[in-house]
């Protein structure tokens, strides 16, 4: 997961119409090759590469916040309350 490319994605073009088609398409394409994990096995995987991405010195607080604002647009209420607090934890 890049979460580089999906907050960098929308600094273009997100003027409150939903994603960029981009970020669509790779939020999409995330979504199907995570099916059918537990929610457990999705929050390690998340956890772990935003470690290394932290590490790297590649993903920092602002990232995570274009991330999320980028992401949201897609997201019912619930879901959107979950990434808030996904995030909270990378934090």
């Amino acid at each position: 997961m890049d979460f580089k490319k999906y907050a960098n994605a929308n600094k273009a073009s997100n003027q409150g119409e939903g994603a960029p088609a981009d970020v669509k398409s790779k939020f999409d394409e995330t979504v199907r090759r995570t099916q059918g994990k537990s929610e457990s096995e999705l929050m390690e995987e998340i956890l772990r590469e935003a470690a290394k991405e932290r590490e790297a010195g590649r993903l920092s607080d602002d990232d995570l916040k274009r991330f999320y604002d980028s992401i949201a647009p897609m997201l019912d209420a619930g879901q959107q309350n979950k990434l808030r607090e996904i995030i909270r934890l990378l934090k």
